[in-house]
């Protein structure tokens, strides 16, 4: 039961968020037109599933993540999880394109600078929330085994967590071990996205310095 009330969670979180972002979109669309409202809304609905899963998940002792981390229904995990990577990765190109847009100037411009700037962030750490999600998954399906984390307590959420953005800002594990090779592939998967992620912040970067020092 727990395992079904956990799965009814994390659907209801992305049914929730996807709402939010069509309102925005919609909001968006009837004043200000299109040039944003894809951006905008997809911003809004990562910020409600980002924030929402904090929230739930971050608070939670190692008792109540053994309890709540339970083998998801297999299509179920990798679909939410292939949906929001995607989402993620379409981001990246939509904000690369609008801080591209050569004609922009003045204040529309630096709009359009914020908002990339803002999208990438957001989707960063939707990316890698997505992982520590997924490496607490696989280690408590596996009776809690897989990941050494070089201590005596169980691990909780936020220890997953640390894992997780640890390989996202590395493109390695730190003071863990990883002890199996489906837990190695997925983190071979994260630390090449996190690659990619860095090669987009790093143009992102050389647009913005380049368009303001033309400015």
């Amino acid at each position: 039961m727990e395992g079904q009330g956990w799965r009814r969670h994390v659907v209801i979180r992305l049914v929730v968020a996807a709402l939010v972002g069509a309102a925005a979109v919609l909001l968006i669309v009837t004043t200000r037109g299109w040039a944003y409202a894809p951006s905008l809304g997809w911003l809004a609905s990562a910020l409600v599933y980002l924030v929402w899963t904090w929230i739930v998940v971050l608070p939670m002792d190692a008792e109540r993540t053994r309890e709540h981390v339970v083998p998801e229904d297999p299509p179920t995990g990798w679909i939410i999880d292939v949906v929001i990577l995607s989402a993620s990765v379409a981001s990246l190109a939509g904000v690369a394109h609008l801080l591209a847009a050569g004609s922009k100037s003045g204040v529309e411009k630096n709009v359009a600078a914020g908002i990339g700037v803002v999208c990438i962030a957001v989707a960063w750490c939707v990316v890698h929330t997505v992982f520590s999600v997924r490496y607490a998954d696989v280690y408590y399906s596996n009776s809690a085994s897989g990941i050494d984390f070089s201590g005596a307590e169980d691990p909780r959420f936020l220890d997953f967590f640390y894992l997780g953005f640890t390989i996202g800002m590395t493109y390695q594990v730190s003071d863990t071990t990883l002890q199996t090779g489906q837990l190695r592939r997925i983190a071979l998967g994260q630390a090449l996205l996190s690659y990619l992620f860095g090669a987009v912040i790093l143009a992102v970067t050389i647009n913005l310095v380049v368009g303001l020092s033309n400015s």
